[in-house]
């Protein structure tokens, strides 16, 4: 993922690696880019019985804002929304949203529980 690449494709190859990721730690990648009412889910995923949100949040190498620091109130209220419709939807009765950040095309962080879900 270098500067030339448009936003979206550098996007999707951050989700790749995400999804990528999540499926050697041993989750089940069950949707990308997966639509919920006006919301958009990064990577939808089981790790044994949880399901799990997973945002991802990708910079381009030396970019001023932090990945993690850019995930507004307004988004994580979204991603609690969206992960009560999923967890409706699929009968789970466990849920939890991740963040993964990704710069200059590496994965250098990601948090398990970075919302807390039962915040309002």
């Amino acid at each position: 993922m270098t500067g030339s690449g448009s936003t979206t494709a550098r996007g999707r190859l951050a989700e790749q690696l995400v999804a990528d990721h999540l499926t050697r730690q041993g989750f089940i990648v069950i949707a990308r880019d997966l639509r919920v009412g006006r919301e958009e889910v990064d990577i939808l995923a089981w790790e044994g019985a949880t399901l799990v949100v997973v945002e991802v949040r990708s910079r381009r190498a030396g970019a001023m804002v932090d990945p993690l620091s850019s995930l507004s109130r307004a988004k994580q209220r979204r991603l609690r929304i969206a992960l009560a419709r999923c967890m409706v939807d699929r009968g789970a009765r466990d849920g939890r949203i991740d963040v993964a950040a990704v710069v200059g095309g590496a994965l250098v962080e990601y948090l398990p529980n970075a919302v807390d879900y039962t915040e309002t």
